[in-house]
């Protein structure tokens, strides 16, 4: 009987210990995106853009995205970045060659630098998802990996669940991007994924593309 009692107390502990450590966890996070709404609070309605972190500057998208990053800067387009390495250093780099404004969310990760004029680091990637995509009036996508392929599905999820307003989604490269606009035709075709969809994501190659899309966007919105 003692030994049971015993066995049943030890295992209470351990669940009080969870809850803590829960608990702890959930407390950090909410203040960790607290401190970035703060660190925010003068920016809005930027541009968010995402792609590969692991691309280098003598490869052809890097410097298509530095290119873009000037013309953003020169229309007096804001961006925000995951604040890395890759496509998110290109564009910053070029929007800052031309005075643009550049917010950076960066995650605590080995060889994660700013590069970006407000940064914040976060700890947690739920919340630099929900910072790059709360106040953004359009994604500029650019080829990337499993991270920007989680942050593209992110982003549809909340829009085809209307947990967050529609905005127009640039997939930058019709080559690379073809396959994966199929395959969410295919969803469409099999009813697994609202068929409205594609009307929020366009396919484009060229910078100019870029932002004659975005200036329609917001005219349309101010309209």
């Amino acid at each position: 009987m003692k030994k049971r009692r015993n066995k049943m107390t030890h295992k209470g502990s351990r669940i009080i210990q969870r809850l803590i450590g829960d608990f702890t966890q959930a407390t950090k996070a909410f203040i960790e995106l607290l401190r970035a709404f703060y660190r925010f609070r003068h920016h809005n309605n930027h541009t968010t853009v995402f792609g590969s972190s692991r691309l280098k500057q003598d490869h052809p998208t890097y410097q298509q995205a530095y290119q873009l990053g000037r013309l953003l800067a020169q229309n007096n387009i804001p961006i925000m970045t995951g604040g890395g390495p890759g496509i998110m250093e290109a564009i910053s780099s070029g929007a800052q060659s031309k005075q643009g404004t550049t917010l950076g969310c960066i995650m605590n990760l080995p060889n994660e630098t700013p590069c970006t004029e407000h940064s914040y680091t976060c700890q947690y990637f739920f919340n630099q998802k929900i910072l790059l995509i709360k106040r953004a009036y359009a994604c500029i996508i650019f080829p990337g990996g499993l991270g920007t392929i989680d942050e593209l599905f992110e982003l549809l999820t909340l829009i085809d669940t209307k947990r967050r307003n529609p905005i127009p989604i640039l997939l930058v490269s019709t080559s690379f991007w073809k396959p994966l606009y199929h395959l969410i035709e295919t969803m469409i075709e099999e009813k697994t994924i609202n068929k409205n969809i594609l009307n929020h994501i366009t396919l484009v190659d060229s910078n100019s593309q870029v932002i004659q899309q975005l200036h329609e966007s917001y005219d349309h919105e101010n309209n």
